[in-house]
């Protein structure tokens, strides 16, 4: 399985990248939109190889910038679950898989455990990520060095890819939080 997703993300960033030197805007948006689901399927390590090849000789990466929002609105998504849900075991899932994806960057818990229940909060998040990466596509947001995305690295984050990075996050978490609030019901984690 590890070499058949390896290929798929490497063709993935392959598109994403002619996208991103064709129209910076759909690039971005698809990108950042697709990031949790390929996420869920691994295909996201396909990514790792281009990036690294942009730093060695380009000095810089303009594919994870368009990222930059969708660790954030996870974890404001499920951080609203954890406040509105009435079940103790959701509210404890909700509120660790919100405190490991903004401390520490880890998405899983809340994409696994909660989000791919929550098929609608999930698609508005989905949404939210991509308005982000266009942001970030249209505004060419690129990093110089590699950082980790959470809350602790936010100075290096507002340091490195500058307003337009944290407009991009702001979309995302004001957009996650609110349809996490908003469409959250304790009956979609039954499905």
């Amino acid at each position: 399985v590890g070499p058949v997703t390896d290929v798929v993300g490497r063709v993935l960033a392959n598109v994403i990248k002619s996208a991103l030197d064709a129209v910076p805007a759909l690039g971005g948006f698809a990108m950042a939109a697709l990031w949790p689901i390929m996420i869920i399927f691994g295909v996201h390590w396909g990514m790792v190889p281009i990036v690294m090849n942009n730093h060695a000789v380009l000095g810089y990466d303009y594919i994870l910038p368009l990222t930059v929002g969708t660790n954030f609105g996870i974890a404001a998504a499920v951080f609203a679950i954890s406040l509105k849900s009435k079940n103790a075991e959701t509210k404890e899932l909700a509120a660790t898989s919100a405190v490991s994806a903004f401390v520490g960057g880890v998405t899983e818990p809340a994409i696994y455990g909660i989000l791919m229940k929550c098929k609608k909060v999930f698609a508005v998040l989905l949404l939210a990520n991509g308005i982000g990466g266009a942001i970030c596509g249209v505004m060419h947001v690129t990093r110089d060095v590699m950082i980790t995305v959470n809350g602790l690295t936010l100075p290096a984050i507002a340091a490195v890819y500058g307003p337009w990075g944290i407009v991009a996050i702001v979309i995302s978490m004001i957009a996650g939080f609110a349809a996490g609030f908003l469409m959250f019901k304790d009956e979609m984690m039954d499905a």
